[in-house]
């Protein structure tokens, strides 16, 4: 029995990330499997696939959509599955992006990344713009701010849509 092929033939599998064998005593085998763990929806022209947080396409999901997962838009999802491509790196940011917005704002999150050098995410009625890493000092700026516009400008903001740039250091726009 060659192990390392069938490793190699079993992580040609979308799901599976690692894959051990280990030969034991008596003619036993051990198995131990770590599993791709889906991120977020890239939603494609045609199709939407369900894509891992490397950036790595799991599944083709059709025209439907997990609402329980954040939605990437703007790559192109034959490059997406190149690897090494700008999309899959732009995938991975966005998804990291995502999960941390998520974590705070306990909604469901939407990034267009079809400029990787800026990216937007979509959050309730608000629209931030992030540009490039690293997102958590620029996130938790506005999260210190937020209060200060929410007092300034009461009901206003909470009825309309906001754009917020955090494109520039140390700048909450």
């Amino acid at each position: 029995l060659d192990t390392a092929s069938m490793a190699d033939r079993v992580k040609a599998m979308p799901w599976v990330k690692e894959v051990e064998f280990t030969r034991l005593p008596l003619h036993g085998l051990d198995v131990a499997i770590v599993e791709r763990k889906p991120a977020g929806v890239v939603q494609g022209v045609h199709a939407n696939v369900l894509v891992d947080e490397e950036g790595i396409i799991l599944k083709w999901i059709g025209q439907t959509t997990d609402e329980s997962l954040p939605l990437v838009t703007g790559l192109d999802i034959k490059r997406l599955s190149q690897p090494g491509s700008r999309e899959r790196r732009t995938a991975k940011e966005a998804f990291e992006l995502a999960a941390l917005i998520e974590r705070a704002e306990g909604q469901r999150v939407t990034v267009d990344a079809a400029n990787p050098l800026n990216l937007i995410v979509s959050v309730h009625e608000t629209r931030v713009l992030f540009g490039q890493a690293p997102f958590s000092a620029k996130w938790t700026l506005y999260q210190q701010l937020k209060p200060v516009l929410v007092a300034e400008h009461g009901a206003s903001l909470a009825q309309r849509a906001v754009d917020v740039d955090l494109r520039f250091a140390d700048r909450v726009i």
